[in-house]
């Protein structure tokens, strides 16, 4: 499903009233530019996760930045482990790159064919917020983490 900042701000915001661990974050001074945000923690793992919405995709992307408690970063075979992915599986799906708006190094998950995945049947009437419930939720399955840590 592509969709527009507008529409992806009206998802973000219903899912934030419904989901009280997530909070929308502007990244510019004007508050224009706004993303979701929710730090969690995963196996003595801070997970700062940051769900922002990306134009030439015209959908959420997923960027994250694992960091032990002392702030240290991970390496990425550090974060094969931490989501037991196996090597070509973790560089088929991941990717670092600089956060757009933070200008930092974080990891984000390949948004290929999600789209495609969230027009299955059944899935064009929903709630607003539900959108971003059923993305995040393809991401949690792909990270091989509970629900408790994205919602």
């Amino acid at each position: 499903m592509l969709m527009s900042y507008e529409e992806f701000m009206t998802e973000a915001e219903a899912f934030v009233a419904s989901n009280s661990n997530w909070h929308v974050q502007a990244f510019d001074a004007s508050g224009l530019i706004c993303g979701l945000r929710r730090t969690s923690l995963l196996k003595n793992v801070n997970l700062d996760l940051h769900l922002l919405y990306s134009p030439s995709y015209q959908s959420p992307v997923l960027m994250f930045k694992p960091a032990y408690l002392s702030g240290q970063p991970l390496s990425s075979s550090e974060i094969q482990d931490l989501f037991s992915l196996k090597e070509e599986t973790f560089h088929a799906l991941m990717t670092q790159e600089l956060h757009p708006m933070l200008n930092l190094p974080y990891w984000t998950v390949h948004t290929c064919n999600v789209s495609e995945i969230c027009q299955a049947p059944g899935t064009e009437s929903r709630p607003p917020g539900q959108f971003i419930t059923m993305w995040l939720s393809i991401f949690m399955n792909i990270l091989c983490l509970p629900p408790s840590q994205l919602m």
